[in-house]
C-alpha cells in the first residue's frame, strides 16, 4: 500500500511540474521585435528545453543566429523566429516556432548536411510544422528528406590541393572518414613565406548549389578564435578577417600537387 506521505510527495511533484510548464513560454511577447528577438536565447526555460531537445546538435542550431529576421507572431500567441550567418542566408540558417504551451519546432541548415534537420517535442505532430515547411521552400536543392547519392559516385574535387599567393603557401586536404557522400570538412595547413610560420586549422567546405548529386566546391572556411580564413576556388584567393576587419586579401593560384 502506498503511504499518505508518498502520495503527498507525488502530488506536490506533479503540481510543481505543472506550474513550471505553465509559466515556461508566457513571456513570448517580450521577443516580438527585431531588437528583442535576440533575447529569446537568454530565456532560461526556452534555452534549457532547446538543449534537451537538440542535445549534441544544439550548437549547430544556435550558431546560425548571427542575423535575425523580424519575428512573426502567431494567432495562438506563439512566435516564429529565424536567423542565419552574415551573407549565408541559404547556407547557414535556422528557424524555430515556439508555442505558449511549451511546444518547440526547430529546423536548421548547415554546409555538409544532405537534408534540412528538424526536431520537435510535440509528440502529436505529424510531419513538419507548416511554418517551417514554408520557410524551407527558399532552399532550392535541399529538403527535409535525406539526399541520396548514386552507388559508386565520384567526387571530382581533389582530396589535396595547394594555393600559392604572394605571402602564403596553403595546403588544403578534404578530411572525412565516410566515402559514401561528398566530404565537406577540410584541413588547412598554411605557411607564411616571410618567416616560415605555420598554422593548422580544421574547417568546412562550401559547395555550389546545383541539380547534380555532387556539387563543386566554391570555397573553404576556417576559424581561429576571432579570425576567419577563407579560400575561394572560382577566383583563387585567400582572405583573413579578424574582428570583422580584413587583414589579408591576396589572389593566388591553385594546384593539385
Amino acid at each position: 500500500m502506498v503511504s499518505k506521505a508518498c502520495c503527498l510527495v507525488i502530488v506536490l511533484f506533479l503540481s510543481f511540474s505543472s506550474i513550471v510548464k505553465a509559466s515556461d513560454y508566457k513571456k513570448l511577447n517580450q521577443y516580438t521585435t527585431l531588437d528583442s528577438a535576440v533575447n529569446v536565447f537568454n530565456d532560461k526555460n526556452i534555452t534549457s528545453d532547446l538543449k534537451t531537445l537538440l542535445d549534441a546538435s544544439y550548437s549547430e542550431f544556435i550558431n546560425n543566429f548571427e542575423v535575425f529576421a523580424d519575428p512573426q507572431k502567431q494567432s495562438n500567441g506563439g512566435l516564429f523566429i529565424e536567423g542565419w550567418l552574415q551573407d549565408l542566408r541559404l547556407e547557414n540558417a535556422s528557424a524555430m516556432v515556439i508555442e505558449p504551451d511549451g511546444k518547440l519546432y526547430v529546423a536548421w541548415v548547415i554546409p555538409g548536411h544532405s537534408k534540412i534537420e528538424y526536431r520537435t517535442n510535440d509528440q502529436q505532430m505529424k510531419g513538419v510544422n507548416p511554418d517551417l515547411l514554408a520557410w524551407s521552400k527558399r532552399f532550392e536543392h535541399i529538403t527535409f528528406d535525406e539526399k541520396r547519392y548514386p552507388i559508386g559516385f565520384i567526387d571530382n574535387e581533389p582530396k589535396v590541393r595547394h594555393l600559392d599567393t604572394k605571402s602564403f603557401n596553403v595546403k588544403v586536404t578534404l578530411n572525412c572518414d565516410s566515402t559514401d557522400k561528398p566530404c565537406n570538412h577540410a584541413l588547412y595547413e598554411g605557411t607564411r613565406k616571410s618567416d616560415g610560420a605555420t598554422l593548422t586549422l580544421h574547417g568546412k567546405v562550401f559547395r555550389a548549389r546545383c541539380s547534380e548529386p555532387i556539387c563543386s566546391i566554391n570555397s573553404y572556411e576556417f576559424k581561429n578564435k576571432n579570425a576567419t580564413y577563407t579560400l575561394e576556388t572560382i577566383v583563387p584567393s585567400l582572405t583573413v578577417i579578424i574582428n570583422h576587419k580584413m587583414v589579408v586579401d591576396e589572389k593566388g593560384v591553385w594546384s593539385d600537387n
